[in-house]
């Protein structure tokens, strides 16, 4: 059943499935076609099936999720219902912004893959590099050809002010990427080696993303993204990124949970190989959980967001279907550490994990 679900979707989750606790594992050397048409046949099927599922799935919801954020609900149900005129802008600017995302991220989970082959093939084998199924040359060349697509979305924006504003945005997020993941840079002995480094890398990372994330609400609204101090949608993004940042690190902290043991033999130091066990490290995802709700619900507070959105027949907190869904997810959170007791085995750690995801 597992295999099964493993190949579901062109979703590469062999590295959840087969991994092995293995802290001296290599990776193998490159077993696929060394012709041309065969070679970029393999890094382009690669390209569109592989991908980090931890990382994606957020991608994913980030973009119409801080979109009907920071616009408000109200504002998106009259436009998107036609009440209010933009619609075709509107649709525009969140597929825009979808694709930008998805580029991101591809661009910096295959470039971190290149970086990270070694640390791979002690933590997830199966994946294409530390398998031998794809090349390091094939690995930049797919992190590449995402940067080239990406961009080229940017570029493609017919307003000037806003063309500029994601490329900027978009070229920012992949340097803070590429700064936390190349091995040649100080910034990735800082950020790798050092537990707070990582912390703050992450967090750098993400206030890229929430910049180009502010670029696509302002692409929905067509407002000019400068200068900050006049836009009324730069205030709610402060407060986005506020609750955004803890909600990664929980993502960190649960994506190294189960990696402690490789992390350690390759020599990087995470949040959970500081802590004693791994009942503790499951703790420490929750709190993160439970800070990005607090820095939600202080944004509400402070009037940041619509406080509701008038359906015609009833008006809906915008709070309540949020809060229900966290307070469900962190008790089911718990639950499973509780009763999996988290007790140093790698299969309970996966399994902690699958349920995160």
């Amino acid at each position: 059943r597992e295999r099964a679900l493993s190949s579901m979707f062109g979703v590469d989750r062999g590295h959840v499935v087969e991994a092995a606790d293995d802290a001296t594992g290599k990776p193998r050397p490159y077993r696929g076609p060394t012709d041309v048409a065969g070679w970029l046949a393999t890094a382009g099927r690669h390209a569109l099936t592989h991908h980090h599922p931890e990382s994606l799935a957020p991608h994913v919801a980030f973009p119409p999720w801080l979109l009907v954020k920071v616009v408000g609900p109200a504002r998106c149900w009259a436009v998107a219902t036609g009440a209010a005129p933009g619609r075709g802008g509107f649709a525009k600017a969140a597929a825009r912004g979808l694709a930008l995302s998805l580029c991101y991220v591809m661009h910096a989970d295959w470039y971190n893959d290149v970086c990270d082959v070694d640390v791979d093939a002690k933590n997830k084998p199966a994946r294409p590099l530390p398998s031998g199924a794809c090349s390091v040359g094939q690995g930049l060349l797919v992190a590449g050809f995402y940067y080239c697509l990406g961009l080229a979305a940017a570029l493609a924006h017919p307003n000037a002010g806003l063309r500029a504003a994601y490329a900027t945005a978009f070229a920012a997020a992949c340097a803070s990427a590429f700064l936390y993941s190349d091995d040649f840079l100080p910034t990735r002995r800082v950020g790798r080696r050092t537990p707070l480094g990582r912390c703050l890398g992450f967090c750098g990372i993400y206030a890229a993303f929430d910049a180009l994330m502010y670029c696509e609400a302002c692409d929905a609204l067509a407002l000019a993204p400068t200068p900050l101090s006049e836009n009324p949608l730069f205030p709610a993004f402060l407060w986005a990124g506020a609750s955004t940042i803890p909600w990664n690190l929980a993502l960190l902290t649960a994506k190294d949970l189960g990696d402690v043991a490789g992390d350690a033999a390759a020599g990087l130091r995470t949040l959970p190989g500081c802590l004693p066990d791994d009942l503790s490290r499951a703790r420490l995802v929750l709190a993160f959980l439970a800070l990005a709700r607090l820095a939600d619900a202080a944004a509400h507070a402070a009037g940041a967001y619509a406080p509701t959105v008038d359906l015609g027949f009833f008006a809906l907190p915008v709070r309540a279907p949020a809060v229900a869904l966290d307070a469900l997810a962190i008790g089911y959170y718990a639950a499973a550490a509780v009763r999996l007791d988290l007790d140093g085995s790698r299969a309970r750690r996966r399994a902690f994990m699958d349920r995160f995801w």
